[in-house]
């Protein structure tokens, strides 16, 4: 893994071998925590709105999404909204934030991205897209309160509220057509989302705000 600290390279590491050796190929939601963490530079407890951790996040986000706009293209071919929404955030991310603004479209994406949603079909699955873009965009301009200290590396995705999931977890069971638990899922799939997350994605998000950016 280049052109990251070797704190970040250790835990990139040892999370690819809990990809791996993990039944269903997951990542943990206390280990996408760690990682999270790690793209910190200020070392505080919790990251601070529009600090250099939360724009690296805001990036990850971004290019998680990105990730899977070749199913979503083979699905809706001439539907631009996730890429449309995905424009956006990155211009956020770019430019800075107006809250009020923000706010209004954040609620209108959220509101416009239930309608690819609804059913099991394969269809409403790549549909969920959708959700992980206005999810990207929430990253981009709310404030995520991020406690570092004490994390519990066995937390899953099934403690937290399905609409408080993260844009990695949810795309992570969009690309596998399913969470760890459906037994139609393809963890195969899983382990290729996650292991390109982890050499591709997260390395990126640290280059894109180097650490002496401001």
């Amino acid at each position: 893994m280049r052109d990251i600290p070797i704190h970040l390279d250790t835990i990139l590491t040892e999370a690819l071998t809990v990809v791996y050796v993990h039944p269903q190929h997951d990542l943990t939601l206390g280990w996408r925590w760690v990682i999270w963490a790690a793209l910190d530079d200020e070392q505080t407890e919790a990251t601070t709105f529009y600090s250099i951790g939360h724009r690296r996040w805001a990036f990850l986000a971004i290019t998680t999404v990105r990730y899977l706009l070749p199913l979503w293209l083979r699905v809706y071919p001439h539907d631009v909204f996730a890429q449309h929404v995905l424009a956006r955030a990155h211009h956020v991310l770019e430019t800075g934030i107006s809250s009020h603004h923000t706010e209004q479209e954040l609620t209108r994406f959220l509101e416009e991205a239930e309608r690819f949603v609804g059913g099991n079909s394969e269809q409403d699955i790549v549909g969920t897209i959708a959700t992980a873009a206005a999810y990207a965009y929430a990253t981009v301009v709310t404030d995520e309160h991020f406690e570092r200290d004490n994390i519990d590396l066995t937390l899953t995705d099934t403690t937290v509220d399905t609409y408080e999931w993260d844009v990695a977890g949810l795309c992570a069971a969009i690309y596998a057509h399913g969470i760890t638990s459906d037994p139609q899922a393809d963890h195969q799939e899983r382990q290729q989302f996650w292991v390109w997350w982890l050499t591709n994605a997260v390395p990126r998000a640290w280059a894109a705000f180097p650490e002496d950016s401001s």
